[in-house]
């Protein structure tokens, strides 16, 4: 289910979800109107950041944070985790409107999110795609300059080579590819191997839980192996079937739009339960347990209140995600 792709040290990223790796420091705070009061040396400001990071996968440096972000089953964990330390940046890309893909058309030749991530992917597009993303403010581009200056001063040391062109070329020996990975983690660069499967996904784990969303479905069918049919959840084997399998169970289901916690919510919840916490459908006998849960901040399946939430679901970001569905009517709630 997931491929291995090589990259360079200047990746290109159009169409991110590298909200927090763009702008995390081993202990950073966002940026004020006015001058922070002195730092106590007892207590640490409320939006520093410091490794590992529980939030985060307990992620150690800023590459492993980075890889964690990339991947889409873990985004609204980053949303969430940007937001509570103050350095959120909206993404444009996922909410775009006529007049962006309008714009993107004109100025690269895409109109489409899945069709620009595609074009800006080749390496000959990625310094008209880089110069587009940092004129429309979009979240993307390089991910940190490649010829910043104490990226340099540490690949002197770590590679031997002095400027961003001559560092280019060395990692694009296949015998250096090992040590510029390693520099490229050190420093929280993209670079070296990533592996890569539907949307980005980074492990067996997260592509099976990413293609657990029946939305996902045609981004995961070429990634099944060869001569073997891809299978949903349940085994369903088109959107229609795996939409219907997700309703009758959504147990065995994912949501990854933007805003959801990872948790599938179907049409309607069966006769005598309701829509509890997250999303989760849970029986009305149980609405005092429900509420105690998730005011404790735990997470709730739907019949008991558990430490750890299953792979893929992120109680802390915000609530579950019900998404037009053009197939009932275009409704936009589970009531509608």
């Amino acid at each position: 289910m997931i491929k291995t792709a090589a990259i360079n040290i200047k990746h290109l990223l159009l169409v991110g979800i590298t909200i927090f790796p763009l702008l995390i420091t081993s202990q950073v705070q966002a940026q004020t109107a006015s001058p922070s009061p002195a730092a106590s040396p007892s207590a640490a400001p409320s939006n520093a950041v410091t490794f590992p990071i529980p939030d985060l996968g307990n992620c150690e440096n800023k590459g492993e944070c980075l890889a964690f972000c990339d991947d889409p089953v873990n985004y609204n964990s980053c949303v969430e985790f940007a937001k509570q330390k103050n350095f959120y940046i909206p993404d444009k890309v996922l909410s775009a409107d006529e007049t962006l893909w309008k714009q993107t058309q004109t100025d690269l030749g895409c109109n489409s999110q899945e069709s620009c991530l595609n074009l800006c992917s080749q390496p000959e597009n990625q310094d008209k795609c880089d110069g587009f993303a940092k004129d429309e403010g979009l979240i993307g581009g390089y991910v940190q300059e490649p010829d910043n200056p104490d990226f340099i001063d540490q690949a002197k040391v770590n590679l031997g080579c002095d400027s961003a062109q001559s560092c280019s070329s060395f990692c694009d020996q296949p015998g250096n590819a090992q040590k510029c990975s390693e520099f490229a983690k050190q420093v929280g660069l993209l670079g070296g191997q990533v592996t890569q499967g539907p949307g980005g996904c980074a492990s067996e784990g997260t592509c099976k839980s990413y293609c657990s969303d029946p939305n996902n479905f045609e981004q995961c069918k070429p990634f099944s192996p060869p001569n073997t049919p891809f299978q949903g959840p349940g085994g369903c084997t088109d959107s229609s079937s795996c939409r219907s399998h997700c309703e009758q169970n959504p147990d065995d289901c994912r949501s990854y739009s933007p805003g959801s916690n990872g948790r599938y919510v179907p049409i309607a919840c069966p006769n005598g339960q309701f829509f509890g916490p997250g999303g989760a459908c849970t029986s009305n006998d149980k609405t005092n347990e429900a509420s105690s849960c998730a005011q404790g901040g735990q997470y709730w399946s739907g019949s008991s209140c558990q430490t750890t939430p299953p792979p893929g679901i992120d109680p802390k970001a915000g609530g579950a995600f019900f998404q037009s569905r053009a197939d009932m009517g275009g409704c936009q709630t589970p009531g509608e």
